[in-house]
């Protein structure tokens, strides 16, 4: 199944003007994962898992991922904070409520589905699988993991797209990088616009 994802993730998909992106490992590999596990079986092999065992592979693979994003994150999380303050962090929160109340609103209200399928729904349209972990144990419901499935592939090609679609709107401000500025060079400019003279 592996190899059949990275086969399939590498396929470009010709989008005219936009290029020929691919899904990339992940994104093949759950859409391969989606067709063997539609399809059952392949004559005497059987490609479905016993639940008990598919809900441990999958806490000790979803806790190996966290674990990898943790430490890598936590690198520089100190010097981020440092360098933007807490602008970064409200604007994150921001976006994420915002996104996740009009998924609610679309999948609970418009669609009318269930707080299980609306919760894998809008995990995997954000392609979060931190988010898909905190919504399993939150529902302790397996069939989140199935919606999340159904909805990650689509939500990866759109990232896709959307970042394509980003750069033709927006080509002034392609490898454009608002320089870092250490937090004492801010302060003493700052101080130097009020008149105040920094203490030796």
């Amino acid at each position: 199944m592996l190899a059949l994802g990275v086969v399939l993730g590498s396929i470009p998909l010709p989008l005219g003007p936009l290029g020929a992106p691919t899904l990339g490992t992940t994104g093949g590999v759950i859409i391969a994962a989606l067709v063997l596990g539609y399809v059952g079986e392949l004559g005497p092999i059987t490609l479905r898992m016993d639940r008990t065992i598919l809900s441990e592979l999958r806490s000790l693979t979803l806790g190996l991922f966290l674990a990898t994003v943790g430490i890598e994150a936590g690198s520089g999380l100190v010097q981020t904070v440092a360098e933007y303050g807490v602008q970064i962090l409200l604007a994150s929160t921001l976006t994420s409520l915002a996104a996740i109340f009009v998924g609610l609103v679309v999948t609970r209200r418009l669609w009318g589905q269930d707080w299980i399928t609306a919760a894998g729904g809008i995990c995997g349209g954000h392609t979060d699988t931190k988010g898909l972990a905190a919504a399993i144990d939150a529902t302790d419901a397996d069939e989140v993991g199935a919606a999340y499935g159904n909805t990650y592939p689509f939500a990866l090609l759109f990232m896709v797209l959307y970042a394509k679609v980003l750069v033709l709107l927006v080509p002034v401000t392609v490898g454009w990088k608002t320089p870092r500025i250490p937090v004492s060079e801010r302060f003493a400019g700052a101080t130097a616009r009020r008149g105040i003279t920094p203490r030796s």
